[in-house]
């Protein structure tokens, strides 16, 4: 039998108290009967793994920047809940959706859309199945999403063959480009998904 929104209980979590305010008005408006909110990471993991409360979806705003986002994204599907989770996240840039995808959100919902977007994503997962199951901590690559169709055919040359430990030197003679055009992919590449260095490009996209 589908499940309605009045039978599913919602965690919201954000370190923003109007956000979380803003956020639990919407969803009691589109028909969730329980939302329950939080604004202490420490406290995540008691209500999930708490029974009475019967966590089935949970719906995170980060403002820590995106390194520090999906470290707790990683840390919430590491801890004990009672039911399979899943997860929703808000997202400042359309960019950052492969890398949350990756870390174990389910859905992304842009930061700027409407209450329709919202209402639309978990319309989505109510209709999967009745019974959700939780995606793995970090899904393989090429089933979450390609990076081929992400970056651009270079800036994928470039990324993967770093990846696989050759040199910017090597590379430039593999491809037949100079070091700084090597650099400059690189450079580009991380500066699309928010990132600083190649090592966490390479713990979130390939791990």
């Amino acid at each position: 039998m589908k499940r309605s929104l009045n039978d599913i209980n919602i965690l919201i979590y954000s370190d923003w108290d109007i956000v979380l305010v803003g956020l639990r008005r919407l969803l009691q408006e589109l028909g969730c009967k329980t939302v329950i909110k939080c604004d202490d990471f420490s406290r995540v993991a008691s209500l999930l793994s708490d029974k009475s409360k019967g966590i089935d979806m949970m719906v995170v705003d980060f403002n820590c920047g995106i390194w520090g986002a999906l470290q707790k994204i990683n840390a919430i599907r590491r801890m004990p809940h009672r039911k399979p989770l899943k997860i929703v996240a808000f997202v400042d840039r359309r960019e950052q959706e492969p890398l949350y995808l990756t870390a174990g959100v389910n859905w992304v919902v842009a930061k700027q859309s409407d209450e329709q977007g919202l209402e639309m994503v978990i319309n989505t997962i109510l209709r999967e199945n009745e019974h959700c199951e939780s995606v793995p901590i970090h899904p393989n690559p090429q089933t979450a999403f390609m990076w081929d169709e992400f970056f651009s055919e270079r800036e994928s040359q470039v990324l993967n063959l770093l990846a696989l430990g050759l040199s910017q030197r090597e590379i430039g003679r593999k491809l037949n480009v100079s070091n700084t055009a090597v650099s400059t992919y690189k450079k580009r590449a991380l500066g699309k998904v928010g990132m600083k260095s190649l090592g966490e490009l390479l713990f979130w996209g390939w791990k």
